[in-house]
């Protein structure tokens, strides 16, 4: 059976990088709340006004309890129609009947061999703009370059280690506050610590990385 990492690579490479922005696991804001929180498994935007600027989200199933889970949720594949002018499941051949299908949806079906084939086209609806929030989660992930960059200019002005070293001890003074807090539900603080500590993971591993060049 295939596994999620494999159905993404094949989803993402089958989108051409001249003519589409493809990104996996994107955030629908930058902030904490429960909406920034939400993730999309992978949303492409055509570049081409011939193409309508078409934008896709696509939702990964890779065994049949998850995608049963995620039928019987319709709230959780909201933000992902509301930012999409079309939405698919993504599948390992055969995990699914197309009766399954929600009818707002289509379905992408990849074979042992990783050959793709849509299944169901999905529907083509017209959407409101992109929030601010979700334009800015773009952007944060497109600037990575930008970020790198930065960094080097400090390693280069001396400041890198006063730099990094602030962001890691901001970052981990945070995490232990998230990790620590005892109030309501403990669900969303603890996600909360774990996304900080990725951007926390992310951020030594720049670091390092300019280090190397340096």
């Amino acid at each position: 059976m295939l596994k999620t990492p494999e159905v993404m690579h094949r989803l993402k490479m089958s989108h051409d990088p001249q003519k589409w922005a493809f990104f996996e696991e994107l955030r629908i804001g930058t902030g904490f709340g429960k909406d920034s929180e939400q993730r999309l498994d992978a949303w492409a935007i055509h570049y081409h006004p011939s193409k309508r600027n078409v934008s896709i989200c696509y939702e990964v199933k890779v065994s049949k309890s998850d995608f049963k889970k995620e039928i019987t949720t319709p709230i959780k594949r909201r933000a992902g129609l509301r930012l999409s002018n079309e939405f698919y499941f993504v599948t390992p051949k055969g995990l699914c009947k197309i009766e399954e299908v929600p009818l707002e949806c289509g379905l992408i079906e990849v074979d042992d061999k990783g050959v793709m084939e849509t299944i169901i086209a999905a529907p083509f609806r017209d959407v409101h703009p992109p929030t601010w929030l979700f334009v800015a989660s773009i952007s944060r992930r497109m600037d990575k370059p930008r970020l790198e960059e930065f960094l080097h200019f400090l390693s280069e002005d001396g400041k890198l280690e006063m730099y990094s070293a602030a962001v890691v001890a901001t970052l981990k003074e945070h995490i232990e506050r998230w990790k620590n807090f005892s109030q309501g539900n403990k669900e969303i603080p603890d996600k909360i610590a774990d996304a900080l500590a990725a951007v926390l993971n992310d951020s030594l591993d720049v670091v390092e990385q300019n280090r190397k060049i340096k």
